[in-house]
């Protein structure tokens, strides 16, 4: 919360992205937590990382998509323009929805186009 308030009080590029990206891992960190712990509301927090690992999956989907039409673009950049402010966490994540890193990803879409 309190590196959210920073952001809204500094007003830096790209704040609205790492605001996003906290309350994304603040909802994270509250569901990992309810699920450890039975109460009424750990059914609607599940349901909410069920939303967030959703979320996740079409942000990786966009990736490959980004990566297939600019091939020729790096792992860092892609992660930045899908919504990753980390990209070792982007390559973890890609590399567990898509199967492979993205380096390997990207490997093979150069060598599909020649570049």
């Amino acid at each position: 919360m309190n590196s959210m308030k920073k952001e809204l009080e500094e007003v830096r590029a790209g704040f609205t992205e790492a605001i996003q990206r906290n309350l994304e891992l603040l909802i994270i960190n509250l569901c990992r937590y309810y699920s450890e712990v039975e109460t009424p509301n750990s059914k609607a927090l599940l349901r909410i990382s069920n939303a967030i690992d959703f979320l996740i999956r079409l942000r990786i989907e966009k990736a490959t998509e980004f990566m297939a039409a600019t091939p020729d673009i790096n792992v860092t950049e892609t992660s930045l323009k899908t919504g990753f402010e980390n990209s070792a966490y982007f390559s973890k994540k890609f590399k567990e929805i898509v199967g492979i890193t993205p380096m390997a990803y990207l490997k093979k879409q150069r060598e599909l186009t020649g570049i």
